[in-house]
């Protein structure tokens, strides 16, 4: 594509969303890929009120999400309508599987993106549409620049950040992996595939006990 810059998005302003996807539908017709990767994530403690505000945790739902789900809906008939294999990736985290106490609205939030990613996959299977769900570990980033001291001092300084760029490396030979004809349901990285996996393990039986075994290949 010769236009690659792409409109900007406040995650938060849900009025503006139609507008945006239908400049994106617009300006890039052809497109086949869509990585909603929104996230926001704090360390606060709900023993102590004045650690957050109702407003921080709204916002933080509604970044990780209200926001891919809104985007979904909106993204998923453009796609359908270009008759063309397509994919949705969704972000999680490999927090959605390890309830992680000092992230008490972040892990339950991109565990809700594990699931609607799941979910959506389910609708859309019998589409043109695949939907991954990218999941990254801790990955050595800005996200908990202004709280990583006070997470170093609560798990005794036993997490290891995943370099960026290793990261980056691995989550897009999973992305653009087509070994099977087609792109890959889920791509775990690092640790967070480890989890993913055990997690599978878990739960495929009752998937496939209710029919829903398309949820993950």
């Amino acid at each position: 594509m010769d236009d690659t810059n792409g409109p900007q998005i406040d995650v938060e302003d849900l009025k503006a969303f139609p507008k945006k996807v239908a400049e994106v539908a617009r300006r890039f017709p052809d497109i086949d890929q869509i990585i909603l990767m929104a996230g926001s994530g704090s360390v606060f403690d709900f023993k102590d009120i004045s650690s957050s505000s109702d407003t921080h945790i709204a916002s933080e739902i509604a970044t990780n999400v209200t926001f891919p789900m809104i985007a979904s809906r909106l993204i998923v008939p453009f796609l359908i309508s270009r008759d063309q294999p397509a994919q949705i990736v969704l972000v999680s985290s490999g927090l959605a599987f390890v309830p992680f106490p000092i992230y008490p609205v972040y892990c339950p939030a991109k565990a809700a993106v594990h699931y609607f990613a799941c979910t959506l996959r389910g609708q859309l299977a019998d589409t043109p549409i695949t939907v991954t769900e990218l999941i990254p570990p801790y990955v050595d980033t800005d996200f908990d620049k202004n709280f990583r001291a006070q997470l170093m001092e609560r798990t005794g300084g036993k997490l290891k950040a995943m370099p960026l760029d290793e990261f980056t490396e691995e989550a897009y030979k999973g992305l653009q992996d087509r070994s099977d004809g087609k792109p890959k349901k889920e791509v775990g990285v690092g640790t967070a595939a480890t989890r993913a996996g055990i997690w599978w393990d878990a739960f495929r039986p009752v998937f496939e006990q209710y029919g829903v075994s398309t949820m993950n290949s």
